[in-house]
């Protein structure tokens, strides 16, 4: 599971990247993700560099060629990225990489029936009812001494 990895300055992530760095080039590398990008397009760079080094530039290279591009792009929403250049570049570059698959893809595993949800409701105990109740009046008396006091 690569998720530790994905933010490039954590210890975890810069223990494994000096690891690789010492580690032979024949050394097979994988990472598995379900969530390889979340917040930033820089967790899949730092996802890349381990795997492969140098193959997307270095991290100055990707924010100028492929991060503030698709910025640009809008990002909002999946329209606008449609039509992005860096974007599909990107795609492009890293696609023999990736393996993809779709939690709808039944191909995945046949045998298994669809997810079944079920809810059930449980009562809070009269303790966890203060906890609540106490936090919940502490964050509503937050908020409105923000919103009490004058924009600077």
């Amino acid at each position: 599971e690569s998720q530790p990895i994905k933010n490039p300055k954590s210890l975890t992530s810069r223990s494994v990247a000096r690891l690789a760095e010492h580690s032979s080039s024949a050394c097979i590398r994988v990472a598995l993700s379900g969530t390889p990008v979340e917040n930033r397009l820089s967790e899949l760079f730092s996802l890349l560099e381990f795997l492969n080094p140098g193959f997307l530039g270095t991290k100055a290279d990707f924010a100028s060629n492929f991060e503030r591009r698709v910025r640009q792009c809008g990002g909002a929403g999946d329209q606008e990225l449609a039509g992005c250049e860096a974007l599909k570049r990107l795609s492009e570059a890293i696609g023999p990489l990736v393996l993809r698959r779709m939690k709808s893809d039944k191909s995945i595993a046949p045998d298994l029936p669809d997810k079944l949800e079920l809810t059930h409701v449980v009562e809070l105990t009269v303790a966890q009812r203060r906890l609540y109740a106490a936090a919940t009046e502490q964050l509503l008396r937050s908020v409105a001494d923000v919103g009490a006091e004058p924009p600077p």
